[in-house]
C-alpha cells in the first residue's frame, strides 16, 4: 500500500532507487508515482514533502510486505 512505502532522497543510498514520475496532491496527503526499474510505486506522504517530477530517489519498506500476484 502507499502508507508502506517511504520516499527519500536519493544519497541516502537505503532502499530502491526510482524517479519520481508525478505528485498528486489530495488534502494534506500528495501522492508520488514513482518508477523503479519497470514498476510503478504510489507512495503517499504529508503536505510536507516536496519532490518534484524527475527526481532521483529511494524507496524503502516501513513494514513488512505481503506479495499478491495479479493473475
Amino acid at each position: 500500500t502507499p502508507v508502506a512505502l517511504a520516499i527519500e532522497i536519493s544519497s541516502s543510498g537505503e532502499g530502491m532507487l526510482g524517479v519520481v514520475l508525478n505528485r498528486e496532491f489530495k488534502g494534506h496527503d500528495q501522492f508520488y508515482d514513482v518508477q523503479v526499474d519497470t514498476e510503478t510505486f504510489v507512495v503517499m506522504t504529508d503536505h510536507r514533502s516536496t519532490f518534484e517530477s524527475g527526481d532521483r530517489v529511494h524507496l524503502r519498506m516501513t513494514e513488512p510486505a505481503v506479495v499478491v500476484n495479479r493473475n
